[in-house]
């Protein structure tokens, strides 16, 4: 029996079979509005399971995990066959990352650095609710969120942050954003890029791209730096 990868959502990482079945206190106004995802995180407020992606439930609640950042890829197993077809559709990269234990002492892990879903039937969806098909599932946009939810879900202010890049003649782009090295609890913040930054060379602990095709969210990467 093979295993399933799970988050603690409090910052820790737990490897056991577990899926999201507590209902927030608080759900989505009625009507739904389209694409709507239900439980998702406070925009504002980040984590390291914000570089995550999940599996959405028959009510659309976020369910299981199937990709995350900074977890061994060895360890990522799956008991929900609907996580583990979704999990074909994502391209995992692992790099040997030097950590420090509770004790102080450095080591090296190998741990998942990078991914990106590049298509699937089943929609995946962030922890801020951002929903897609993957880069390649571009034959209808009903299970991908719309461009202006992402900029929503993360609060960007399109006036005056710097974070649209790879703009194409077809109207094609993504959305690039950074966030700050986690902190001992697992916190961490979007950084802020004023116009005219050069956001590829900011200090980050961690990125997520959006892509963006005719005004949907087709595909979805992350990176741990």
């Amino acid at each position: 029996m093979k295993k399933l990868l799970c988050i603690l959502m409090a910052s820790a990482f737990i490897m056991s079979g577990c899926s999201s079945t507590q209902k927030p206190d608080t759900l989505a106004e009625e009507p739904q509005e389209e694409n709507k995802v239900l439980g998702t995180t406070t925009p504002g407020t980040y984590s390291t399971n914000d570089f995550a992606l999940y599996t959405l439930d028959d009510e659309n609640y976020i369910s299981n995990v199937v990709v995350v950042l900074g977890v061994d890829p060895d360890t990522v197993e799956y008991t929900d066959d609907k996580a583990e077809e979704a999990s074909r559709g994502v391209t995992v990269n692992s790099s040997v990352i030097k950590t420090t234990n509770d004790a102080g002492t450095l080591k090296e892990e190998n741990l998942i650095s990078s991914y990106s879903f590049d298509g699937s039937r089943i929609p995946l969806s962030t922890a801020k609710g951002i929903m897609t098909t993957g880069i390649y599932i571009t034959d209808t946009d009903k299970n991908c969120s719309k461009a202006e939810d992402v900029i929503k879900a993360y609060k960007i202010d399109e006036q005056n942050e710097e974070y649209m890049t790879n703009i194409n003649d077809d109207g094609s782009y993504t959305i690039d954003l950074y966030f700050t090295r986690s902190d001992d609890k697992g916190s961490t913040e979007r950084i802020i890029s004023p116009k005219g930054t050069d956001i590829s060379a900011l200090n980050a602990g961690y990125s997520m791209r959006f892509y963006i095709m005719g005004g949907y969210v087709h595909g979805i990467s992350a990176q741990m730096y």
